[in-house]
Order: structure tokens, then sequence, then C-alpha cells
């Protein structure tokens, strides 16, 4: 004689829908949580900031001064534009100072850097500013000279800047190649200048010219 028949087969039948129901719920949830981390990992690993930190400098030094650069601007564009935890920031930090001649890394001891560089970011951010982009000169503006017998260069850069209204710096960077024969920032200064092509956004990462 079976168990369920009748009112019992039909409350047994039901049983087993509600909970079957409940079950492919529950997986299309868990499913549907494990796409969306798997998109923001995504998004995450082709982050501006998270290519930046990733770029490793001992392997795939930039070729030339401007190469140096426009990843020195991107670096500048994560610190000032993005929030960071304090790990990406040391992170940016070091990669920032890879970017520096030996003379200007004497000159500028690691802890004081760090401090002040925490003090110009935040008092950026606290202004509610915001790094638009860079315009840097072309390759063939580079001006190149030697310095007892050492290849220098000398680069301009235009960043603009929204806040309270649009404002532009620029500044021009002076290089020098190192032993490895890489270029390495020696430092900057402001200068006025006149006609510097504009380029997309620093930001816009599927340009090939950034």
């Amino acid at each position: 004689m079976g168990m369920f028949r009748g009112k019992n087969a039909k409350m047994y039948i039901m049983v087993v829908s509600i909970a079957a129901v409940i079950v492919m719920s529950f997986i299309a949830i868990v499913q549907s949580k494990d796409r969306k981390a798997q998109e923001e990992q995504i998004e995450l690993d082709n982050s501006e900031l998270t290519q930046v930190l990733n770029k490793n400098l001992d392997n795939a030094y930039p070729g030339s001064v401007r190469e140096v650069m426009k990843f020195y601007c991107r670096i500048l564009s994560c610190m000032y534009n993005e929030e960071t935890t304090e790990e990406q920031f040391l992170k940016l930090i070091d990669q920032e100072r890879d970017l520096f001649d030996k003379e200007l890394l004497d000159n500028n001891e690691y802890g004081t850097f760090v401090q002040n560089r925490k003090k110009e970011v935040g008092a950026f951010k606290t202004s509610k500013k915001h790094i638009v982009n860079y315009q840097i000169e072309n390759e063939e503006e580079v001006e190149t000279w030697y310095n007892n017998d050492v290849e220098c260069a000398g680069i301009v850069v235009r960043i603009n800047i929204t806040g309270e209204q649009l404002s532009q710096k620029n500044q021009k960077f002076i290089f020098r190649r190192d032993a490895d024969n890489n270029w390495k920032i020696v430092g900057w200064k402001e200068v006025e200048v006149t006609g510097i092509e504009e380029e997309p956004t620093i930001n816009d990462t599927n340009n090939e010219d950034i």
C-alpha cells in the first residue's frame, strides 16, 4: 500500500516542487553573483590604476623620453584622480621614483617625499580638482644636448586641470641617460609654452599613443 495517496500525494508533490524552485533560485543567485564577481575582477584587471601598478619597469622600461613622460603622467593621473589604498599609493610612489635619476632620488629622501606627495594629493582632492589630460610635445620636438659626455633631453608638458575653473600648468621636464641607457627624470620647472599639439586624455587607455 503506497505511503502517499490522494491529498498526501498532492501535498508531497507541492512540497517537492517548492523545494526545487527554491534550490534552482538559490543556484541562479549564486551563479549571478559569480558572474558579477568575474566581471568586476575583469574590470579591475583592465583598469588604468591596475595597469600602472602592474607595469614592470625592470623588464619593460619606456624606450624614449616621450614614452617615459607619458607613463609618468599616467602615474600622476592615478595618484591625483583615483581613490587608492595606502598600499596602492605607495606602489605608485615606487613607480614614480623608478623614473627618477639617482641625483633626484638622493635629493628627495623617501619618507619625506611620501609625506609631501600625500599632502599635495590631499590638498588637490580637497579642492575638488581633477587632472583632465596631459599634452606632451612630439618626439621630434624633444630638445637634446650633452653635459659632461652624458646625453640629456628636455620635453614640455601641459597639464589641464579642472576645479572651480579650468587651469593649465606648463612644465619642462629634464632627462638624462643612466648607465643602463634609460632616460631618467632629473627635474622639472614651470615654463611658458605655445602650440603643443593636443592628445586624447591620459585616461583613455584604448589609445595607443597613451
